[in-house]
Parts: structure tokens; C-alpha cells; sequence
């Protein structure tokens, strides 16, 4: 008979800790929540040991093969006979996704259930009053703690405001440099790697890419480059400006510029969220299509192309004008430019594989725009007369016959200098960290200017 659990009671769940426990979590909320669950495997401090004692949806095994996480089932299987003797306690939690951007609670939840198992007999539930809650976006579920030999099963239904992020420095999980300084030595703590800055928002995109592997893998390479340049928490608005000339068809056609659209799209996802770029084109004319996006970006430019067939002719100023004007379509003046102050910058990345026919105008335009938050990253697509394919990599990527773009990387008469200037034979010759990397490479020192010019709030 399954014992019903009350706030704060507990029951015995195993006598000899040998058994094999099974954790089943089941909720009912309103449309657009999204809850997940997670357990914390702790000491006797109450403190995770490492990184690997938190069990969730993209890690969902503990170092010790003990606790299993199913995601589809909402389920924990928990062995305790291999737990590390030093865990005395798996707390299990609940979190509202994005629940603070959302301004989503627990109390708005219609019904929340933890129930425990062993060989599929069901020895206790707790069923959460949420009632009892209020402005609340996490929550400790319930516990199995240990007590004189015994495994016990508590009903806690404690809230927390701040979401995973205030479920982490609970347990211990050191989310900064700081907190990670100020932590007592006596207590153990972890500090999780390569996280220096809130775990919230690298889970948060990894919950958003989980069932995007390919996404996923780009989004973790740009991770370790904007950490190279302190930018892991930067936030911007992303465009990938794209040639769709004639002489671009053989790269549309062997699919190198969608996976090049793709690393870009990744890039993107690290600085907003959204999980979406915007999307121009040039040739003759000029285009703003559909924005790219994490659920539209299979096969994205052959529809692209479907669209927006090749054209004859290649002109950057037409381009960067409609870029121009769709950011910041009230400042833009040819003959008296306007220091534009902006919440966020914009980045574009502006590939093609020819000169303009229009140099004045396109000099016009990165000159007016210098007075703008908009950096433009040239990369261009070529051989070269400067063949460099074996004198390294940097003097590969630095090697053109792209005079005009080189000009506008050096333009004088700006405001700032707000382009950066790369070429490569091939978009696929260079790896994905040396892309993001080079990608990287001047962006920094724009947005420092931006910043002392007061063009950034």
C-alpha cells in the first residue's frame, strides 16, 4: 500500500541501502511551462562533490553509474549499493525553464507527483501543494537521505526564486570567480569548469540544441573562443550578410555555405538566446530574407535559394544600406552622421566571393555606420594569387587578392573602426575553432571603443 507523504513527513525506503530505487517524477502545467527535473547526489555538508554529482538532462549518469536520469520518463533510477559512500543525500528538484524571463511560477502549476519504487511496488508519493507556493521558479522536490543504515524518503516542497541558478549555490556549486573566493575552505565545494559565469545560460542552450547535436557541438566550439575574449555572457544581435551571386553557385551547391550559415547560427545562439539570426542577401540587388533559426536551419539556403535565385552582379552598398536601415532605420544620414546609442550591438557577418561594383557607396555606407553599433566581419571566399596552403594557417587566412575589402578593414575618416578583414580559399579549409577564433579577433576591441563612445547603453 503506498503511503501518502505530507510536507516535512518521511518514510523508510531501504533498510539494507542494497536496493534498486526508482524515482518517478509527473506534472501537469499550463501551456508553455516547461519544467525539468534534476538530482543533486551530496555529502553529509549537504554540498556536491563535482560537476558530476548534478544528474540531469544533458548529464544523465553520475561518475559512479549509480543514478540514472530517463528523461522521457521523468524517472531516476538510483542503485545504492554503488553510490560513493560519501553521499548521505540526493536531493531532487524541480525548475521552470526560463521561468524568471517568462514570469512563470510554481504557484501556477496544477498538479506536481513524486513517487518511489522498488522492484515496481510503489512505497510512498508526495503530492506538492502549490498552493503553498508563490513567486517560486525552482524547487526541492524531496530527498533520499541516509539515517543510521537506512535510506528514508522525505517530502520537502521548499521554493526558491532565481531558478536553477539559486538551486546551485544551495548545493555548493560555485557560479563565479567570486563565489568561488569567498567559499569557506572547510566547506567542499565544487566549481564547476568552464562556467565561470552562471551555469543558467550554457544549460539553457544546451536544453534548447539537446536534439540538435550538430548545433550543439558548433554552440560548445564558439563557447571556448568567446571564452578566450571574456565574451561568454555578451549578448548581441546577430545577421549573416550572404553573396548570391552567379559565381557562388558551386558553394551553395556542394552545401559548404549552409554548413558555414550553420557556425554562424551557432555563433549567434551564444549571444542571444533566441535561437536566431537575421538573414540578408546581395547580388545585383539587395534582400533581407527569413530569419535563420535553430528550428528552420536543415537544408536552409537550398530554400534559400528557392527563393532568391543567383543573379548577376555583385553590391555591397545596397546591402549594408537595407542592414542599415532595418537596425537603425532613424539615424541613418548621408551628409550629417548621428552617434547611435543602442541597448545591444549588432554583429554581421558579411561573406561573398568578388569585389563590388559599387565602391563609393560601399565606402559610404562603412563610414556612416561607424557612428553606429553595427560591426561588419568580411570574410571572402577565393584562390588567391598569394597561394599560402602550406605556410601555416594565419598566413593562409590572411592571403587575398581582395584589395577593396583590405581597404575598408584600414578606411579612414571612421568614427571607429568598426570591420574586420579575412579571406580563405576554401570556407572549410579552416577548423571550427580557428573560424571562431578569427571570427573573434577585432570584434572585442570594436565593442571597447563602442563602449567609451557611448554607443552602447
Amino acid at each position: 500500500m503506498t503511503l501518502q507523504l505530507a510536507k516535512g513527513s518521511n518514510t523508510v525506503i531501504s533498510a539494507s541501502g542494497q536496493d534498486a530505487i526508482v524515482v518517478s517524477l509527473n506534472w501537469d502545467v499550463p501551456r508553455n511551462y516547461e519544467l525539468d527535473a534534476s538530482a543533486f547526489m551530496l555529502n553529509a555538508a549537504g554540498k556536491v562533490l563535482n560537476d558530476e554529482s548534478m544528474i540531469f538532462f544533458n548529464q544523465p549518469a553520475s561518475q559512479d553509474d549509480a543514478v540514472h536520469y530517463l528523461a522521457k520518463k521523468k524517472q531516476f533510477t538510483i542503485a545504492l549499493n554503488k553510490l560513493n559512500p560519501v553521499i548521505e543525500k540526493i536531493a531532487f528538484t524541480l525548475t521552470i525553464y526560463e521561468g524568471v524571463e517568462r514570469n512563470q511560477q510554481f504557484k501556477n502549476l496544477n498538479q506536481a507527483t513524486i513517487q518511489v519504487f522498488k522492484e515496481k511496488e510503489e512505497l510512498a508519493a508526495y503530492e506538492l501543494a502549490t498552493q503553498e507556493l508563490n513567486q517560486e521558479t525552482a524547487l526541492i522536490f524531496a530527498e533520499l537521505y541516509l539515517n543510521k543504515g537506512q535510506w528514508k524518503f522525505k517530502a520537502i516542497g521548499q521554493g526558491f526564486n532565481g531558478g536553477l541558478e539559486a538551486l546551485c549555490l544551495h548545493f555548493g556549486v560555485s557560479v563565479s570567480e567570486e563565489a568561488a573566493a569567498t567559499v569557506a575552505p572547510s566547506v567542499l565545494e565544487v566549481v564547476v569548469p568552464a562556467a565561470p559565469a552562471a551555469p543558467s545560460k550554457m544549460i539553457s542552450l544546451e536544453k534548447k540544441l539537446q536534439d540538435k547535436p550538430v548545433l550543439l557541438s558548433l554552440a560548445k566550439q564558439a563557447h571556448v573562443s568567446l571564452e578566450k575574449v571574456n565574451l561568454t555572457q555578451h549578448k548581441a544581435r546577430v545577421a549573416i550578410c550572404l553573396d548570391i551571386s552567379a559565381s557562388m553557385h558551386n558553394l551553395y551547391s556542394s552545401g559548404k555555405m549552409q554548413r558555414l550559415a550553420e557556425k554562424v547560427l551557432a555563433l549567434g545562439c551564444q549571444f542571444d538566446d533566441d535561437g536566431m539570426i537575421d538573414v540578408f542577401l546581395f547580388g545585383f540587388r539587395a534582400h533581407h530574407a527569413e530569419e535563420m533559426s535553430i528550428e528552420n536551419f536543415p537544408d536552409f539556403t537550398h530554400r534559400l535559394l528557392a527563393q532568391y535565385p543567383l543573379e548577376g552582379g555583385t553590391s555591397y552598398g545596397k546591402v549594408m544600406k537595407e542592414i542599415r536601415n532595418f537596425y537603425f532605420p532613424l539615424q541613418i544620414s548621408a551628409d550629417k552622421p548621428i552617434v547611435t546609442t543602442a541597448e545591444l550591438p549588432v554583429y554581421v557577418m558579411f561573406v561573398t566571393d568578388g569585389n563590388t561594383t559599387d565602391p563609393e557607396d560601399t565606402r559610404r555606407q562603412v563610414k556612416g555606420s561607424s557612428y553606429e553599433p553595427i560591426f561588419w566581419q568580411f570574410m571572402a571566399i577565393g584562390k588567391t594569387y598569394k597561394s599560402a596552403k602550406n605556410k601555416g594557417f594565419f598566413a593562409k587566412v590572411l592571403a587575398s587578392e581582395f584589395s577593396f575589402l583590405e581597404e575598408l578593414d584600414v578606411l579612414p575618416n571612421r568614427y571607429i573602426d568598426n570591420a574586420n578583414f579575412f579571406s580563405v580559399e576554401d570556407p572549410e579549409e579552416v577548423t571550427n575553432e580557428e573560424l571562431y577564433d578569427l571570427l573573434m579577433a577585432e570584434y572585442p576591441q570594436w565593442l571597447t571603443l563602442a563602449k567609451e563612445k557611448q554607443m552602447l547603453k
